[in-house]
């Protein structure tokens, strides 16, 4: 079985170096939110209301973003 390899040759292409950032700081820098928020996250909160959180999300009562 015969295989060949090519080292050394002009085919390589330049590196691309992404920037990546957290759903939440995108969320809130884009939002003009106060604090960091992730509108995808719920956390148990006692007393907090049933209601419509960011980006239409409903939560039941006792979590909020």
């Amino acid at each position: 079985m015969a295989s060949a390899a090519c080292f050394g040759t002009s085919l390589a292409q330049p590196v691309t170096t992404l920037r990546f950032e957290t759903h939440a700081a995108f969320f809130s820098r884009e939002t003009h939110q106060p604090k960091p928020l992730d509108p995808q996250v719920f956390v148990r909160a006692p007393g907090a209301p049933a209601a419509m959180g960011p980006q239409g999300i409903r939560h039941a009562a006792g979590y909020r973003n």
